[in-house]
């Protein structure tokens, strides 16, 4: 190609033109994005629809916890599509092979991708956050998880702000003919943004760190075999595997902006990316299917089969207070040496919450 047809060695994320000589094979390494994609993004669906299921069984008690995963589902969605439509244009193979007019609609797509991923990620915490909000009303509590609720929203805002601010004008991203016949036109350093990335990715790893700790904490509380309670910790910490995700994507990160081979290069950080945000919808919704996933342990031999009953359930709330049972609507109360404090989860004694216990002692907090 000639020289004039190159752009500066420093510009947007977008594809800067296929490199003077061909740096491979013409081949395609989509493959890992479309498996790591369809099936996450598979078993995401199944959950959600499992989990809004067992929401309106035997009556509807639909919450915001579930609006906000459905919510992280849809934008994932719109992320991955934006993705599969890249592949007809060039992505997951060398720019080398692909006409300048491929490059520059799959560099498209790919940056509007970037727009829904920063919410799915959010949605999904966010989800999290509000189930929590169940199972303890106390003041300080709700307080701190509002705060990391602010902290999903302004991280997906801030996200979105770079994302779209980067290259002025916004064209520049996935054009970079423009930077070349636009003396107006500039594109961040690409320095700058993936310091930007890792800074994101540092905060993103420290919300799924703490949101996957807290609801195992409460089982520190809860009278259960410790086979039992490795079992229900393990399912309740899937967070921690969402924050694996952000730290594999961030050793993909060198590339980002700078490599003159973008369309292949980027494919495993697209592929981690939406990793990252499927396992945060699968580790939002595995809490609330209490019942489908207690059978599947009890016949797998992990759970015990004995039903508990009545006091000699041993089951605890947060705080560490006995159940107080004895009712069709079975009340959870949360008793101190001063005050009775009552904590509201629910409204119904359907409430499929992996915290909550099995059998008849099966309690709705009020």
């Amino acid at each position: 190609m000639p020289e004039s047809s190159q752009p500066p060695p420093t510009g947007p994320p977008g594809p800067p033109g296929p490199p003077p000589v061909a740096p491979g094979p013409d081949v395609s390494i989509i493959g890992q994005f479309l498996g790591a994609a369809i099936f996450l993004y598979t078993v995401a669906t199944i959950l959600v629809v499992m989990r809004l299921y067992t929401r309106m069984r035997p009556t509807p008690h639909v919450g915001w916890d579930d609006g906000a995963v459905v919510l992280a589902l849809v934008t994932s969605g719109f992320q991955i599509g934006f993705l599969l439509a890249a592949i007809p244009h060039g992505f997951g193979r060398h720019n080398f092979y692909l006409p300048i007019p491929s490059q520059i609609e799959a560099g498209r797509l790919l940056l509007v991708s970037q727009f829904p991923w920063g919410w799915g990620v959010a949605f999904g915490k966010i989800s999290i956050a509000l189930l929590l909000m169940r199972f303890k009303r106390t003041t300080p509590w709700k307080i701190f998880l509002w705060i990391m609720i602010a902290i999903q929203v302004l991280s997906a805002m801030t996200a979105n702000i770079i994302q779209g601010a980067q290259c002025r004008p916004i064209e520049a991203s996935w054009n970079p003919m423009i930077l070349m016949s636009d003396p107006n036109a500039s594109c961040w350093d690409p320095n700058n943004v993936q310091a930007s990335v890792y800074v994101m990715g540092a905060i993103a790893v420290t919300t799924d760190v703490v949101f996957a700790l807290i609801p195992v904490s409460f089982l520190r509380k809860v009278q259960r075999p410790m086979r039992e309670k490795v079992v229900l910790g393990f399912l309740m910490g899937l967070g921690v595997f969402s924050a694996a995700a952000v730290v594999v994507k961030l050793t993909y990160l060198g590339p980002f902006g700078k490599s003159q081979d973008p369309l292949y290069d980027i494919v495993p950080l697209a592929t981690w990316s939406v990793v990252e945000e499927l396992l945060g919808i699968i580790a939002a919704c595995v809490p609330t299917l209490k019942s489908p996933f207690e059978k599947v342990l009890r016949r797998v031999g992990l759970l015990s089969t004995a039903r508990r009953t009545g006091l000699g359930s041993g089951y605890v709330n947060a705080d560490g207070d006995g159940v107080k049972s004895g009712s069709n609507s079975h009340y959870l109360s949360n008793l101190s040496s001063k005050k009775k404090s009552r904590i509201e989860i629910a409204g119904t004694s359907s409430e499929q919450s992996i915290l909550e216990p099995t059998g008849p002692a099966r309690v709705a907090y009020r």
